[in-house]
């Protein structure tokens, strides 16, 4: 195997693709987190229209 630099860290790694496994790992963590906060959001204007329908 080839040792090669990661386009994003641009730290070398040995492995498949352009992108070092702790960038992918960090990547789908960050995917994650940003659904469950579009989640979140997506509650919140729910509950908001309920409330401001009662009014």
């Amino acid at each position: 195997m080839t040792t090669k630099e990661c386009w994003y860290c641009k730290k070398a790694f040995i492995g498949e693709g352009d992108i070092c496994n702790n960038c992918k790992l960090a990547g789908k963590e960050n995917i994650e987190k940003m659904a469950k906060l579009i989640a979140t959001v997506e509650t919140y204007a729910a509950l908001r229209n309920m409330k401001d329908s009662r009014e």
